[in-house]
């Protein structure tokens, strides 16, 4: 029932892992071009580069937007991946809306 929804959120939830695996390719391929072991450091680099910009392309696209729905026993994930974010908040507001007219027609105040 609407009147146990205890909150309304929005998240986005991503592959954290990719991200650093990402962050640490490009730290790896500076360090390892900048030194002076190797004669061509701009081919080494731009290998980490390209190496930096799958895992963050991967990343992009792995991740998922959701609105959370909670009750006191449970949460509802309503998957909003591809809508605008205005439509998004719009949901999210006629929620709480619907919300507060149920406690307030319960409590005989409509």
């Amino acid at each position: 029932m609407l009147e146990h929804i205890t909150s309304c959120e929005n998240i986005a939830k991503g592959r954290n892992k990719l991200k650093i695996f990402a962050l640490v390719s490009l730290i790896l391929g500076f360090i390892i071009s900048c030194s002076n072991d190797f004669e061509d450091t701009w081919a080494l680099l731009s290998s980490f580069l390209v190496i930096y910009i799958i895992l963050f392309i991967i990343y992009w696209f792995s991740r998922t937007n959701y609105v959370i729905v909670g009750s006191p026993s449970t949460k509802m994930y309503i998957n909003v991946l591809g809508m605008e974010r205005e439509k998004i908040i719009n949901f999210m507001n006629a929620i709480e809306s619907a919300k507060h007219t149920r406690i307030l027609r319960l409590q005989g105040g409509v």
